[in-house]
């Protein structure tokens, strides 16, 4: 979800309308390189490991100031 966001607002897609792949268009690289950066920079260690679960136990322990994710954790 967070990178499809990040896509979007560098002007890519990933697919066009009749369903050709567009990762590798400049857009799509180019805000692909910055979530990468971004995460090695300022994410927790391992976020590449860290699914749902683990980031929802880290945000009920007060261990995260922030995780953006899907809708369906908000009632936690």
């Amino acid at each position: 979800a967070p990178l499809t966001s990040v896509v979007n607002t560098f002007g890519g897609t990933w697919f066009t309308k009749d369903w050709k792949a567009q990762v590798d268009s400049p857009a799509f690289k180019k805000a692909t390189n910055f979530y990468v950066d971004l995460v090695k920079k300022h994410g927790e260690a391992g976020a590449a490991q860290s699914g749902f679960t683990e980031c929802l136990n880290a945000m009920s322990q007060k261990k995260v100031a922030m995780w953006y994710d899907a809708t369906s954790a908000a009632g936690s």
